[in-house]
């Protein structure tokens, strides 16, 4: 098994089991948190460019139902709502957007706790593809947005 994968999927359960054990009367520790995801950023740029195997099996995506309970979780942070430049670099629509930070923290959980499934099957493979790919296309964005609203909170 390749360490950086076996790094990352670790950090991703500290993360998944960070957001199931929330309850609404916890005090989050900001700084923490933004640590936590700084620990994702790092892991998952070291995790190498793997293909999916050829398995039938299916990835278990969470539902939007679940997504509701899961974007419930979060209510404890300090904060939900900023303001954000949707894409920095189109200066044509320059306008800021609002942030949710329980939006992202959600969808982050959402993409990573069903490749977290496959990995603990031991699909190692299918769960680095799909952390992988994911990050690119979804979860990454969520990831620097929330990053970004908690470091401009508490500066």
């Amino acid at each position: 098994m390749n360490d950086k994968i076996q790094n990352f999927a670790i950090v991703a359960e500290k993360y998944c089991q960070w957001a199931e054990s929330l309850t609404p009367h916890d005090e989050i520790n900001l700084n923490d948190l933004l640590t936590l995801l700084s620990e994702l950023l790092k892991n998952v740029l070291l995790i190498p460019d793997v293909d999916p195997s050829d398995s039938d099996e299916d990835i278990n995506r969470i539902s939007h139902e679940e997504w509701m309970k899961i974007h419930k979780w979060f209510t404890p942070i300090q904060f939900q709502y900023d303001r954000e430049i949707f894409d920095p670099h189109d200066f044509k629509e320059d306008e800021p957007v609002t942030g949710d930070l329980h939006d992202d923290l959600a969808d982050i959980y959402c993409d990573l706790k069903p490749a977290l499934l496959l990995y603990k099957n031991d699909k190692t493979e299918d769960a680095a593809f799909e952390w992988k790919s994911t990050f690119g296309y979804h979860w990454g964005e969520h990831l620097f947005s929330a990053m970004r609203a908690i470091y401009m909170f508490e500066r």
